[in-house]
């Protein structure tokens, strides 16, 4: 067995080759080490460093690194983060396992593939490869240096092999100082407004600009061009900056709403096809951190109309919570706020809807989620900005609905201690905005067409139908199962709807959304399991096309679809019985046999006039006037 003495030289030889092999050695070594050893009472001889390429292809399961961490706080930790979760359906996620390795390396906004440029998105980077982390404290001086991650979670994905998320600020090795812009005058939102409204300053003109950081707009790419808003205030003042540079992208992981910032070196653009003019971000600005600036004088108040939320239980209660205001007989407008909750479950991720605090629906479809909802997973406490608040758009869903709208924006305050999934998903071929898109749907609808879909699934996959061939759109542009399904009724919708402009929804004032106006919308139909259709039928009272012959026992119900509430649509696989020779209907709960018969069905059958509906008899047999294939 070997000594101390000897376990710390083996691990300091180790530790000598990793840096060498895989962080260019020189003096980074020493500062290494010695950042491990301030991290824990003496060196931690159980751990060992981890390569990012070993990272990525043996470790299969989600773990935890916690160096320097005893086992009571480490309980303690996985206690608080079992509190966060939510019974549902299936095998609950526990807690994340701890795994004794060190993770070292220089974080960089370049992916490893040198075919793509900055995206916005952070790596942490060795000689041996590349993996993407989610970080939510980084000082952006600091990029393409080299640090040391004290407690860290990597999150295995079927997409890219895994990812990163970083639970506490990186040490940087060796200490980072600052970026400090030099300008000898600066100008506040207050001053530079006037510069928006005056087009006669010479190219190459440039300022800078310091203020309060009021909001940031999400992280989109439109036309293969990569962009995101941020808001400088001062008083009552405010100005928009567009940053839209590939190297400065990643300011968007480090941009805090409620700090000061200076911004050097900005410029006056002009929004493509817009009269209105932003300050945009060039390639030699740079973000520097500056402490509050005294307020201005004011004559009146300054009155804040957004409102912050973190408790539903109280805050969003009927009597104390926002109220939306009617804007007609059925369309009221949304409140405008930002909540703080936690991820309870992912109720569908390529639909962009989630569960918050086993109360609230999030529905972040209207805007783009970055890398397809890594680090959403159950546990996770997030921070919706500027949301819209909806009561009760669908009986189908939860009352209280947040959703994002293109000026919202999402960020992970605590990531989650537990074992639960990332379910990533791409916006290439995604069914549910395709959807959206093209029958430019309002909450309320795109909520009911996903309630549609997810029991489409339910009915059909996998024992009749892939998956796959439901909930993905066809890359020819044709009609799927779903959408046929669906286009009778979405289809007469977007009439008179204008199409989002995309730029003016991220920085109009006033705001303007498919979001900020509704309208709750009852279910135009339903889709019914087959083992239900029975008991639909029989709780119908006074059918209108009852009949009964007691003399030959035998009886049936005419029942149409608007006899029910909502409608009714019969879907499933039509087969022939090789034993009886009826005509059978099925999906995965049950089957129904049938009976194809012309419109209108004779008359001893029925006698009500012909349209949508079924007929019943007691051997379940049923009789579809309408019937569609696909």
């Amino acid at each position: 067995m070997e000594t101390q003495g000897a376990q710390e030289t083996s691990w300091l030889e180790a530790a000598e080759r990793h840096i060498q092999e895989h962080l260019r050695g020189g003096e980074a070594e020493k500062e290494l080490v010695t950042s491990v050893w301030l991290q824990c009472t003496r060196l931690p001889v159980s751990y060992s460093f981890t390569a990012i390429s070993q990272l990525l292809a043996l470790q299969r399961s989600p773990c935890v690194s916690l160096l320097g961490w005893g086992t009571e706080q480490f309980l303690q930790w996985s206690r608080e983060g079992l509190g966060r979760r939510t019974e549902s359906g299936g095998a609950p996620p526990t807690t994340l396992p701890r795994a004794r390795l060190l993770l070292a390396g220089y974080i960089t906004d370049l992916p490893d593939d040198g075919n793509r440029e900055q995206d916005g998105n952070l790596y942490i980077q060795d000689a041996s490869g590349c993996v993407p982390c989610e970080i939510s404290q980084f000082d952006c001086s600091g990029l393409g240096s080299l640090y040391f991650f004290p407690c860290w979670t990597f999150i295995p994905t079927h997409q890219t092999g895994g990812y990163v998320e970083v639970l506490s600020p990186p040490i940087p090795v060796p200490k980072v100082h600052a970026l400090v812009p030099v300008n000898s005058s600066l100008l506040t939102p207050v001053s530079a407004f006037l510069l928006l409204g005056d087009s006669s300053h010479p190219r190459g003109f440039r300022v800078a600009v310091i203020g309060k950081l009021s909001s940031v707009t999400s992280l989109v790419t439109i036309r293969s061009k990569t962009f995101f808003f941020f808001f400088l205030q001062h008083g009552k003042r405010t100005i928009p900056v567009i940053v839209h540079v590939p190297s400065k992208l990643f300011w968007f992981r480090v941009l805090a709403v409620g700090e000061t910032y200076e911004v050097s070196s900005l410029s006056l653009s002009s929004l493509g096809g817009s009269p209105r003019r932003v300050f945009a971000v060039t390639s030699s600005s740079i973000l520097a951190l500056r402490p509050p600036l005294s307020p201005p004088f004011l004559s009146t108040p300054d009155m804040d109309n957004s409102e912050e939320l973190t408790e539903p239980g109280e805050s969003l209660a009927p009597d104390c919570g926002p109220q939306e205001r009617v804007t007609g007989r059925r369309s009221k407008e949304a409140k405008t706020l930002t909540y703080k909750g936690v991820v309870t479950r992912v109720l569908n991720a390529p639909a962009g809807l989630y569960e918050l605090d086993g109360a609230l629906l999030l529905c972040t479809a209207y805007t783009q989620l970055q890398n397809g909802g890594r680090g959403m997973r159950v546990g996770a406490r997030v921070e919706v900005c500027d949301s819209h608040l909806q009561q009760t758009p669908s009986p189908l869903f939860p009352s209280l609905v947040l959703s994002c709208c293109l000026r919202s924006r999402i960020q992970i305050c605590d990531f989650s201690r537990l074992t639960a999934p990332c379910a990533l998903f791409s916006g290439s071929g995604n069914l549910y905005l395709q959807l959206l898109f093209r029958y430019r749907l309002r909450l309320p609808e795109f909520l009911w067409a996903c309630d549609v879909i997810n029991k489409l699934q339910e009915k059909l996959c996998p024992r009749f139908v892939r998956q796959n061939c439901v909930t993905r759109a066809p890359s020819d542009g044709a009609q799927g199962p779903a959408e046929k399904l669906l286009f009778p009724t979405i289809s007469t919708w977007p009439d008179g709807r204008r199409e989002r402009d995309l730029q003016e929804e991220m920085v109009a004032e006033p705001h303007d959304c498919p979001l900020r106006q509704y309208s709750p919308l009852p279910p135009p139909w339903s889709l019914p399991p087959l083992s239900l259709v029975p008991s639909l039928v029989s709780s119908t009272q006074k059918l209108p096309g009852e009949e009964s012959n007691r003399r030959l026992h035998w009886s049936h119900h005419s029942v149409r679809s608007r006899d029910l509430s909502p409608p009714q649509v019969l879907l499933g696989v039509l087969q022939a019985s090789s034993s009886s020779g009826s005509l059978i209907l099925k999906d995965q709960s049950s089957s129904l046999s049938c009976l194809v018969l012309p419109a209108p069905p004779i008359s001893w059958i029925s006698t009500s006039p012909p349209g949508p509906g079924f007929i019943f008899a007691p051997s379940q047999c049923c009789h579809l006037p309408h019937r569609s294939t696909w």
